[in-house]
């Protein structure tokens, strides 16, 4: 007996089943496996936090919904499992949880695989009427001070009940009104600010104008590892409206809303 794990022992000397305290997800935490590595997304701190490939055998027996959950594992990974450093860590991050009314499973994203673009460089001029304007200005306008005043959490949060929810769940999608709506908001969106390095805001700003005419595509987050980077595009099934379909598909989704 170690802590509150153990350790069933089967017949061999050279296999064990390993049966350990099962941990699920903080309800502000979001998790994904990429390039050997663990990444987590604490929203509520708004932060990304990496697992080495050396911790991930432990993840991947402790964590309730892991991709590659519990199963067998030799002697020598039972020890490592034993120490639990990590999960000792991650729960002092508020990462993980012990608390079953309050953590989910570490179940990933669900989310169709890019194949298409509404995202053309360059881009013809588009036919920009007096709403368009005034719906992108105040799109650009509640995004910023959105942003700038309100934790990340609530901002997403928002995208995830109440009546903007309502509305995005019954809401039909046309992909050739989105094209065209992208192609205005990326023809007035740098007069209004610079999408270098902001793809949050961009995309934010984007689902906003959408929603002004009750076109509602998905927000994904995605990673990459070596080197980190962290990337926010908004996509409608197998269509992507805010980048290249080969850029997106070089992250792995961490978090969709």
């Amino acid at each position: 007996m170690t802590g509150s794990g153990w350790m069933a022992v089967a017949d061999g000397p050279h296999f064990v089943t390993c049966i350990m305290p099962r941990y699920l997800l903080a309800p502000h935490s979001y998790v994904c496996e990429v390039g050997g590595y663990g990444v987590f997304l604490d929203l509520k701190h708004d932060k990304y936090t990496a697992v080495t490939p050396e911790d991930m055998l432990t993840l991947r027996t402790s964590v309730e919904g892991w991709v590659g959950g519990q199963r067998g594992c030799t002697n020598d990974d039972a020890s490592t499992l034993l120490e639990g450093s990590v999960i000792d860590t991650l729960l002092q991050e508020g990462l993980l949880t012990g608390d079953r009314s309050s953590g989910r499973p570490a179940t990933p994203p669900r989310l169709e695989e890019p194949t298409i673009s509404t995202w053309e460089f360059p881009r013809p001029w588009p036919l920009i009427t007096t709403r368009d304007l005034r719906n992108f200005i105040w799109s650009w306008a509640t995004t910023t001070l959105r942003l700038r005043a309100i934790p990340i959490r609530y901002v997403i949060n928002r995208l995830r009940k109440g009546e903007f929810y309502q509305r995005r769940r019954s809401a039909s999608f046309d992909i050739e009104n989105a094209r065209r709506l992208t192609a205005i908001h990326f023809a007035l969106q740098p007069a209004f600010y610079s999408a270098k390095d902001a793809c949050l805001r961009n995309s934010l700003t984007l689902l906003e104008f959408l929603a002004t005419y009750d076109v509602y595509p998905t927000c994904v987050f995605g990673v990459t590892i070596e080197p980190f980077a962290a990337h926010a595009w908004l996509q409608h099934g197998p269509v992507v409206l805010t980048d290249p379909v080969d850029d997106v598909n070089r992250f792995t989704p961490i978090m969709v809303v």
